[in-house]
């Protein structure tokens, strides 16, 4: 009885490896136990395959064992269980299954999973259960289950009670995150300077922000002989990479930089960047090679920015990453895990160019990708990035746009939150640096200020020269807060709804700081997300029809003198006539 429950206990096997409890009855014999899987659905199947059957006697023994018809044969089993006698029986193969550990034991069911003969027969296991006979069964969870890789398990059944069969939680995970400066910290992500990693944030253009990807290993990951690991990032149009950043680490051991690409890649890691589809590609051939363990995690950092394509407010840019994964242990396709070696030693992370990885290969999975059916992969996870854009239109006192011409001559300076000034293209308007010095922005011939490209904040915007033949506010500086309506949070499904993968966002507002009464109109963002308000500028007076000060006030004022000295001589003269 103790060899039988520590047999049940070692038994389980894979990276989604079955939880199971078995109950014994101290009876010599039983038809059938009722054996289910609570969490078989459609699209999550089980089935029995039996591999040796018999009677139950003295409470634990299996007597007159038989392997069944077009299964596996003694020396198969032998072989698994790593049996080295010369012509061993049935009794010896059941006795070394007795006295596996935890470790052969799911080797064992490893192997026997992978060389299942297409004219076995299997049982399929679904919640309302199946009954089955006395004996020993390999239990294997199907390809397409989508809950992460295969399972497999051998199982002795016997005593009539009972038994459920649940997969644990095995898969691997992987979260995308960028870095946000507003954001809320969590521990579980870090930071990276002034940023905090986040599920939504907004910037300026250009501004370099940090990207990191999280991805862990599944709690079985020991039970794998080979283990592909690739990790796809994809960029949208808005958002530019910087390839020499990029960093890939296991825990807090870096394992590729740009400067050690070439002993990666002879370990079986490769980071390759496709600037055309906009994709960062990241393959570990084999991840078991470094290692690893359940408990590792896998980090991807890089630095990014919005670039000059980036989609204004409502619109953003999305940062999308997935992670394709070995789905079965046992796999025997184009890798034939079977040819792999044993690795007596493992390499440590920050060595990565010794050992040679298995079998040498470092341009092919020897485990399978999405060519070889045994690959599966996690839900995309995205973070979405935002900018704004801010629009000053410059008036006459009546309101009415100041003409272009007027308006040419009109020059401003736009101070950041952190005391930087903006420096726009002066064709497209969008942000392309910020500047310890000064730097004079034009009008537009719509005699707008248009800045495209904004992170929200308080924004110092200073009239530095009136338009021709307009006088300087009174006040020419004033500040204009732009306040993002997104919320930055560390997940986006929580928006208040998502339709058609297009996020329902709340209005973003502006709103005036400096009270200036040459600001007027300030306005919430339109539906592109863009901030408006008028600034009123008073005329000088009514412009001379041609250059210098004009001809006509001369003969006006000469005329009219002349007219005054005509009328004096005349009073004079008959003053002294009448004298």
């Amino acid at each position: 009885m103790k060899k039988t429950k520590r047999f049940a206990a070692a038994v389980a096997a894979l990276a989604l490896a079955l939880s199971m409890s078995v109950a014994t009855a101290s009876v010599t014999a039983f038809a059938a136990t009722p054996v289910s899987a609570p969490t078989a659905t459609a699209e999550h199947t089980f089935t029995a395959y039996p591999i040796i059957t018999g009677t139950v006697r003295d409470g634990n023994k299996i007597a007159e064992p038989a392997l069944v018809a077009n299964g596996f044969t003694v020396a198969d089993l032998a072989s698994a269980a790593g049996l080295n006698q010369a012509n061993p029986t049935l009794n010896d193969v059941m006795a070394a299954i007795e006295n596996l550990d935890n470790t052969r034991a799911k080797n064992f069911a490893a192997t026997l999973s992978g060389r299942i003969p297409q004219t076995l027969d299997g049982a399929p296991i679904d919640a309302a259960g199946t009954s089955l006979a006395d004996g020993y069964y390999l239990i294997l969870e199907q390809k397409g289950s989508g809950q992460g890789a295969l399972t497999a398990n051998i199982l002795k059944v016997f005593g009539g009670v009972a038994l459920e069969i649940s997969p644990k939680v095995g898969a691997p995970t992987l979260e995308k995150k960028v870095g946000e400066e507003k954001a809320v910290l969590d521990e579980t992500y870090g930071r990276s300077d002034d940023y905090v990693f986040n599920d939504v944030a907004d910037h300026n253009i250009n501004e370099m922000v940090p990207f990191k990807i999280f991805a862990t290993l599944p709690e079985t990951i020991d039970q794998f002989k080979a283990y592909m690991y690739k990790i796809t990032d994809t960029y949208d149009e808005g958002i530019t990479v910087d390839a020499n950043t990029i960093v890939v680490k296991i825990g807090n051991t870096e394992v590729y930089t740009a400067d050690t690409a070439e002993a990666a890649a002879e370990h079986g890691l490769t980071v390759t960047i496709d600037y055309t589809n906009r994709t960062i590609v990241v393959n570990f051939v084999d991840i078991t090679a470094y290692g690893v363990d359940k408990d590792s995690v896998v980090t991807v950092e890089y630095n990014g920015c919005l670039n000059e394509n980036a989609d204004i407010a409502t619109s953003y840019e999305i940062n999308r990453a997935k992670l394709t994964y070995s789905e079965s242990f046992d796999y025997e396709g184009n890798g034939n895990w079977a040819d792999i070696p044993e690795r007596p030693d493992q390499p440590s992370p920050g060595n990565p160019g010794t050992p040679a990885t298995p079998n040498n290969k470092t341009d092919e999975n020897p485990n399978g990708d999405e060519e070889t059916e045994n690959s599966d992969e996690t839900p995309v996870d995205e973070v979405v990035l935002y900018t704004y854009q801010l629009t000053i239109v410059k008036t006459d006192n009546a309101g009415a746009p100041i003409p272009e011409q007027a308006a040419a001559a009109a020059r401003f300076t736009v101070r950041n939150p952190d005391g930087w000034y903006v420096e726009t293209d002066p064709i497209t308007n969008k942000v392309t640096s910020f500047n310890s010095a000064p730097v004079e922005l034009g009008l537009n011939a719509a005699s707008e200020l248009n800045i495209i490209g904004l992170d929200d904040g308080e924004y110092t915007i200073t009239e530095v020269t009136p338009p021709t033949g307009y006088r300087l506010p009174e006040n020419p500086s004033f500040t204009i807060t732009i306040t993002g309506g997104i919320v930055t949070k560390q997940d986006w499904t929580q928006f208040d709804a998502v339709v058609d993968n297009t996020y329902n966002l709340t209005a973003q507002r502006i709103a005036q700081t400096t009270e200036n009464p040459a600001v007027t109109n300030l306005a919430d963002a339109d539906d592109a997300g863009l901030f408006t308000a008028e600034l009123e500028n008073t005329p000088v007076g009514t412009l001379p029809e041609t250059g210098g000060i004009g001809t006509t006030m001369f003969y006006v004022l000469g005329g009219t003198t002349a007219a005054i000295a005509g009328t004096i001589l005349i009073v004079r003269r008959r003053a002294k006539k009448e004298q």
